[in-house]
């Protein structure tokens, strides 16, 4: 990790297994959704060389532990018509990844599985929702509340960004008793200890 990183997170459990897995990481909880992320992030920013969106996510692979992201894509922004999501060509909705960051990850996290990291305003709760953003997006391999938010503020300051998340539950029906959101803190743990090293 660069001695001047920054880890952006949505809340305090996840802030204190980043901690846990790197205790010398500046971490940073934003507060959960997009807009929290990138008001944080671009208040706290300031003097560091690097910024990374941790936590924990929802995967389109239940079965994968981590997740890396080749990019933010802010899946929600758009016009609705006809129950889908259409992207209009005046906005911007996907923020790559630093590659030299990604490659340090995939080096360090050598089973994680990469692709684009979406950010949704509403945790993905129907069968119907999850096709969807499948179809939309078949590069996505998860979804999360904040990483377009922090990649923004990243961008508009000129400071290289990555995404990292660990899996606690598939995307889909909401099915809580499935949910591994204590594995998925620990696994968190461990791969800020790698990643952030």
């Amino acid at each position: 990790m660069s001695p001047r990183a920054l880890v952006v997170v949505a809340v305090a459990a996840e802030r204190d297994a980043v901690l846990r897995g790197h205790p010398d990481a500046e971490v940073v909880a934003a507060g959960v959704g997009p807009v929290a992320a990138a008001a944080v992030t671009a208040q706290t920013l300031r003097g560091h060389d690097a910024v990374f969106s941790m936590g924990i996510a929802g995967a389109f692979e239940a079965a994968t532990g981590t997740l890396l992201g080749t990019a933010a894509v802010a899946a929600d922004l758009g016009a609705e018509c006809d129950g889908e999501v259409v992207v209009l060509d005046l906005i911007r909705t996907r923020l790559p990844a630093d590659p030299a960051l990604l490659e340090r990850a995939r080096a360090a996290v050598p089973d994680a599985r990469v692709g684009e990291l979406l950010t949704v305003w509403t945790v993905t709760g129907t069968a119907d929702t999850a096709r969807r953003l499948r179809t939309s997006y078949p590069d996505a391999v998860g979804e999360a509340m904040e990483g377009f938010g922090v990649a923004s503020a990243a961008h508009l300051a000129g400071v290289p960004f990555l995404e990292v998340r660990t899996v606690s539950n598939a995307i889909g029906p909401r099915d809580r008793a499935g949910w591994t959101i204590t594995e998925a803190l620990d696994r968190l743990s461990s791969v800020a200890s790698v990643v952030l090293a």
